[in-house]
């Protein structure tokens, strides 16, 4: 072997090896997209579709906005900021806090693609890109989006899934620093609602499926999470000194209402109005209240179906949960963020509302799309999926999405006005006692005093109240009504004393 001069060791001859050519798809078989660009294009993508479905909520009434604007709250400090400071740049129009409304949206279909592209890093794209258009199209999403008074319920769930994005950050690195942006987030998320609690459970959802770390120290974690909620509360308190709400029965009897087997009888009905309303949201109505949703004991065929078929979710759930199957995950998603306003904690305004499961809506995203790829027997781990098979699954979310976004589009006008929405609703809120009292003030205020006391008399029929009475009164006296006047003045009077 030949030396060089300068050189101490032998020159080597070394092989030539040719690179490793890049593994193609199978004929019939589509490769997943490379990162990188197509990431921010997925990204504009739902940005864009978000505007789509709810660029018609920015032209609204004023009459509805000035009622829908909260007010000022010690409870919801971060959103009433937002409110405080649209104000000041734009004064009374309010048609900026509806573009306002809207970009939030379109940054959390972004950020919730992106965290659960990050959650489900071992599944094909396909898998979160259809939960992420699923979600952002579901029609029950209108009223958090539409109305200005729920924006509370969005940046909580915002700020929910950004904890979700920092704890996958701190699973794959390892840095305590991602746990104290986690915290941080979680801090800023109560401080618009408390609704991001179930989060704290969630977390440990997602750790125990999709990481490898202990339960042991998962635990922890989320006791340290509890422990920044604790203090986010504790600040609301000394800082905010929130004023304590006021309930009455027509918003929900169970704030008055003792008997523990009434209570858990009617979180049972609960309970299954949002299983219906999820899969099948027509119609969507603004409020509900007393008599809207039975009020019951267990002895009750709602409560015997909503059992039967939750005992279905749970056995599917734990019967896989060892082997952290995703349908498994769905499903204790969807429950552990239901359970929250399913009036077995706490009373719930209005005993249900929409924007009360749009949290739990992922958890039915999720599940639906597992469902689909298990129908076409198609496994979401894997790179490729046939051509063939991914047009019969683009075809079966296509069939749904036109449905969610036809609906959206078309709620969306009904909350531009409270016309619209109160005439349009009380077609399905006959037994609401608040709705009637709504429709009925409502045409109070524009001088149609028949049609105002037709809906004021239907809310005393359903649940009789003294201070209604006295204002059909007032009512019949402007009318030159003075017998009907004096009926309702004696039933005020009865009731007064009924309730002494």
């Amino acid at each position: 072997m030949k030396r060089v001069k300068g050189h101490t060791r032998p020159l080597q001859h070394r092989k030539r090896t040719s690179p490793k050519k890049k593994k193609l798809p199978k004929k019939g078989e589509i490769a997943p997209p490379k990162s990188g660009r197509a990431n921010h294009y997925l990204g504009l993508f739902f940005f864009a579709f978000a505007w789509l479905l709810y660029g018609n909520t920015i032209v609204g009434h004023p009459v509805t906005d000035n009622l829908l604007i909260p007010g000022i709250s010690g409870t919801q400090p971060i959103v009433n900021m937002t409110f405080a400071i649209e104000h000041f740049l734009w004064g009374e129009k309010t048609i900026y806090s509806h573009v306002v409304n809207v970009i939030i949206y379109a940054l959390l279909s972004m950020l919730l693609f992106f965290t659960l592209k990050r959650m489900l890093k071992n599944y094909n794209i396909l898998f979160p890109f259809l939960i992420t258009v699923v979600f952002t199209a579901h029609p029950v999403h209108t009223e958090v989006v539409a109305n200005l008074n729920y924006r509370d319920e969005m940046l909580a769930f915002f700020c929910g899934i950004g904890g979700l994005w920092f704890f996958l950050h701190y699973a794959e690195r390892r840095k305590i620093r991602f746990l104290l942006y986690a915290a941080l987030i979680f801090i800023t998320g109560y401080l618009c609602k408390s609704s991001i609690l179930p989060f704290l459970a969630l977390y440990a959802l997602v750790l125990y499926f999709f990481t490898g770390i202990p339960i042991r120290k998962n635990l922890l974690m989320i006791l340290g999470i509890l422990l920044a909620g604790l203090t986010a509360h504790i600040l609301i308190l000394v800082v905010f000194h929130p004023l304590p709400g006021f309930h009455d029965f027509i918003e929900n009897p169970l704030f008055i209402e003792k008997n523990f087997w009434i209570r858990i009888g009617t979180s049972w009905v609960t309970l299954l109005f949002y299983l219906r309303i999820l899969f099948y949201p027509i119609p969507l109505l603004y409020y509900y209240g007393y008599d809207m949703i039975p009020v019951t004991n267990l002895a009750n065929m709602r409560v015997v179906l909503s059992v039967l078929l939750y005992l279905i979710l749970f056995t599917v759930a734990f019967w896989k949960f060892r082997k952290k199957s995703f349908l498994s995950f769905a499903i204790l998603w969807y429950i552990l963020a239901i359970l929250f306003y399913s009036n077995v904690l706490f009373p719930v305004a209005g005993i249900v509302g929409e924007r009360f499961v749009f949290n739990a809506s992922l958890g039915f995203c999720m599940a639906f799309i597992g469902v689909v790829f298990l129908i076409f027997k198609t496994d979401p781990k894997s790179l490729t999926i046939e051509i063939d098979v991914r047009l019969k699954i683009l075809a079966s979310v296509i069939l749904v999405i036109i449905p969610y976004a036809t609906l959206t589009l078309a709620r969306n006008n009904e909350w531009r006005s409270l016309n619209n929405l109160y005439a349009g609703d009380i077609k399905f809120l006959d037994r609401s006692v608040k709705a009637n009292i709504d429709l009925g003030n409502f045409y109070l205020a524009q001088t149609d005093t028949t049609k105002a006391i037709r809906y004021l008399e239907k809310a005393i029929a359903i649940w009789p109240d003294s201070s209604r009475c006295m204002q059909l009164r007032a009512l019949y006296i402007q009318k030159g009504e003075e017998q009907k006047a004096a009926y309702f003045r004696r039933l005020s009077e009865q009731l007064h004393l009924q309730q002494q």
